[in-house]
């Protein structure tokens, strides 16, 4: 009787379908994964930006007026100890939310605009990344007539105290002074909010 030294059809077919299954097991888990240290990456970003901006309010007694992406704010992020202006780890993100970007925005940087408190003008500031994943997220984006403008007063803004997704009703419901709860239907809603 002679030895088998090959594999047959069969046995062949057997582990090319287990290795597609679990491929579809573990590659939803990678992306998702890579997803959430995307969003950990953007709020990082954001803090870096922040602490840069305090630091020129410190100094100058103002925000910069330019609202829109922070690269154009560049001159005055560099001029306060940032070497580099930080752009989105997925450098190819659609969104708007802020500033009257009248278009979604193509663009790898995050979005700024000073904003008011108390009614005084430029005396705060908002700054936004698009998320990945809803439990990152703290600010749901449902159309362009809910923009952040710089006259938009820091109180009415308000963050999400919980995201839930809801693709049955295809439903967009922000937080509001009655209800804390952020309803979504689709990723491209999800932002972050670094409010100051």
């Amino acid at each position: 009787m002679k030895n088998k030294k090959w594999f047959t059809l069969i046995e062949m077919l057997i582990v090319i379908v287990i290795i597609g299954i679990l491929a579809a097991a573990i590659i939803p888990r990678l992306n998702s994964a890579r997803g959430r240290a995307n969003d950990v990456a953007r709020k990082a970003d954001l803090n870096q930006v922040a602490t840069a901006l305090i630091t020129y309010q410190l100094d100058t007694g103002k925000f910069p007026t330019t609202g829109g992406t922070i690269d154009n704010i560049e001159k005055e992020l560099r001029d306060w100890w940032m070497t580099s202006i930080p752009k989105d780890p997925a450098n190819n993100v659609t969104f708007s939310g802020i500033d009257g970007i009248e278009i979604w925005l193509q663009s790898p940087y995050y979005l700024y605009t000073p904003i008011k408190k108390n009614w005084i003008l430029n005396g705060w500031f908002i700054l936004m990344a698009q998320m990945e994943s809803h439990w990152q997220a703290n600010f749901i984006f449902c159309q362009d007539t809910q923009k952040i403008w710089p006259d938009s007063n820091y109180d009415k803004i308000h963050l999400c105290s919980s995201i839930i997704e809801d693709k049955n009703e295809n439903e967009c419901q922000l937080a509001s002074e009655d209800n804390w709860e952020c309803i979504y239907y689709d990723q491209s809603q999800l932002r972050y909010i670094y409010k100051y």
